[in-house]
């Protein structure tokens, strides 16, 4: 049996990763700064670490096949966070001789990013955040050309679904949904690329069964669903059965206030990612996991609201 440590398993798409793992039948460690993460099987072991300290991680890597790397520090703490962290779980890995398993985003591509992404998408990072992002993932290949390390990354849109929360849709887009109301933060008339979590968290564990096939560093893009705000509108308002009125995020108090408040501040430089039309393309993801199909969008979504206790605005489809 192979043995899978998820580093960040408290956070949203860790915490996903570590029930779909142990699903599979994985040896599963769940690592975490507290030490235990609640909701979880009592099959899965529990660690501790600090993701700063490079002995705490190297600690609580032993024993890792491979490591899945979900550490994500607040937008606030990425410049002095980000590649220190990233840095640790590489020399852990490269003690282990584990595979590492990554989560990436689109933040690399930059603001005239091109309608279409994949693996082959050259990075042209324009925010802060693309560029560090660019450093870790050129720390990961790195370790990959020296034979010290292997990097499996999968590329996914803005994450919606699973039990933790945390996400564009359920701070902002669904936040206001029991007063009828759907905040879009961008250009409604574009698209912009989804990821349902579990979905996500079934393209790692398939990618590591399919392990043996790939490279020293492979990096693939999720194809998730790929919506306008005007679909994801409509396709609410057709598993809650409401009328939803479409309102907007507040950019410019968002930049103004920003002056004082950091992370409103880190948010507002984001901000390009909903006004750029962009799709993932998963092609070759699909050739070598197998043509996986997406949960359909109103399972979706219906089950994403029910995780965040909205079962009530689904009772009335539910009755009919």
């Amino acid at each position: 049996m192979k043995t899978i440590i998820i580093f960040g398993a408290q956070g949203r798409l860790g915490f996903t990763v570590t029930k779909h793992f142990a699903s599979a039948g994985f040896n599963v460690v769940a690592v975490s700064r507290s030490g235990h993460v609640e909701g979880l099987a009592a099959s899965i072991e529990h660690r501790q670490a600090d993701a700063l300290n490079e002995q705490d991680v190297i600690r609580a890597a032993k024993g890792a096949d491979f490591i899945f790397n979900g550490l994500n520090p607040l937008y606030t703490d990425w410049r002095t966070q980000a590649l220190p962290m990233a840095e640790n779980i590489m020399k852990a890995a490269a003690i282990e001789k584990a595979v590492h398993l990554f989560p990436g985003n689109v933040y690399g591509y930059g603001a005239a990013m091109p309608a279409v992404l994949n693996d082959q998408t050259p990075m042209h990072p324009t925010t802060e955040k693309g560029i560090i992002r660019l450093q870790m993932e050129t720390l990961f290949r790195r370790y990959a050309e020296n034979g010290a390390v292997r990097t499996r990354i999968i590329r996914a849109g803005d994450f919606f679904g699973g039990e933790k929360t945390g996400s564009w849709f359920d701070l902002i887009v669904v936040a206001k949904l029991h007063k009828n109301i759907l905040q879009y933060p961008g250009d409604p008339k574009i698209n912009h690329a989804w990821a349902y979590l579990p979905d996500l968290a079934d393209a790692f564990v398939s990618l590591v069964h399919q392990d043996t096939k790939l490279g020293a560093f492979d990096c693939f893009t999720f194809e998730g669903h790929t919506l306008t705000g005007h679909q994801l509108h409509g396709a609410l308002e057709r598993i809650t059965q409401r009328s939803l009125t479409q309102k907007t995020v507040p950019w410019p108090v968002l930049r103004l206030g920003g002056i004082v408040i950091k992370m409103w501040a880190e948010i507002a430089k984001m901000s390009y990612l909903w006004f750029t039309p962009h799709r993932l393309d998963g092609t070759r993801l699909s050739k070598i996991i197998g043509n996986k199909k997406q949960t359909p969008l109103p399972l979706a979504l219906a089950q994403s609201l029910k995780d965040l206790g909205y079962q009530d605005l689904l009772r009335k489809q539910t009755a009919d």
